[in-house]
């Protein structure tokens, strides 16, 4: 426990040795730092929430596990 913080090592999809993260002075973005790019990531939750659709697009359409899961990304665009 370094300085007092847990830290835990986590993997970022898309992004390969990490070198830093740093949030906007809004709290509204994510900027990410690897070796070989820089990304500025929305944290605007009807960003996170469209994104989130689009990754489980699959998914829900078919394997949910409830029935009605399957419409609950219908009205996100």
């Amino acid at each position: 426990m370094p300085n007092g913080f847990w830290v835990k090592e986590i993997p970022i999809e898309g992004f390969n040795n990490v070198s830093q993260l740093s949030f906007s002075s809004d709290d509204k973005a994510l900027g990410i730092a690897s070796v070989d790019e820089v990304s500025v990531l929305s944290l605007e939750p009807d960003e996170l929430i469209k994104h989130g659709c689009k990754w489980a697009h699959d998914y829900l359409k078919n394997k949910p596990k409830e029935e009605s899961d399957r419409t609950v990304c219908d009205d996100i665009k």
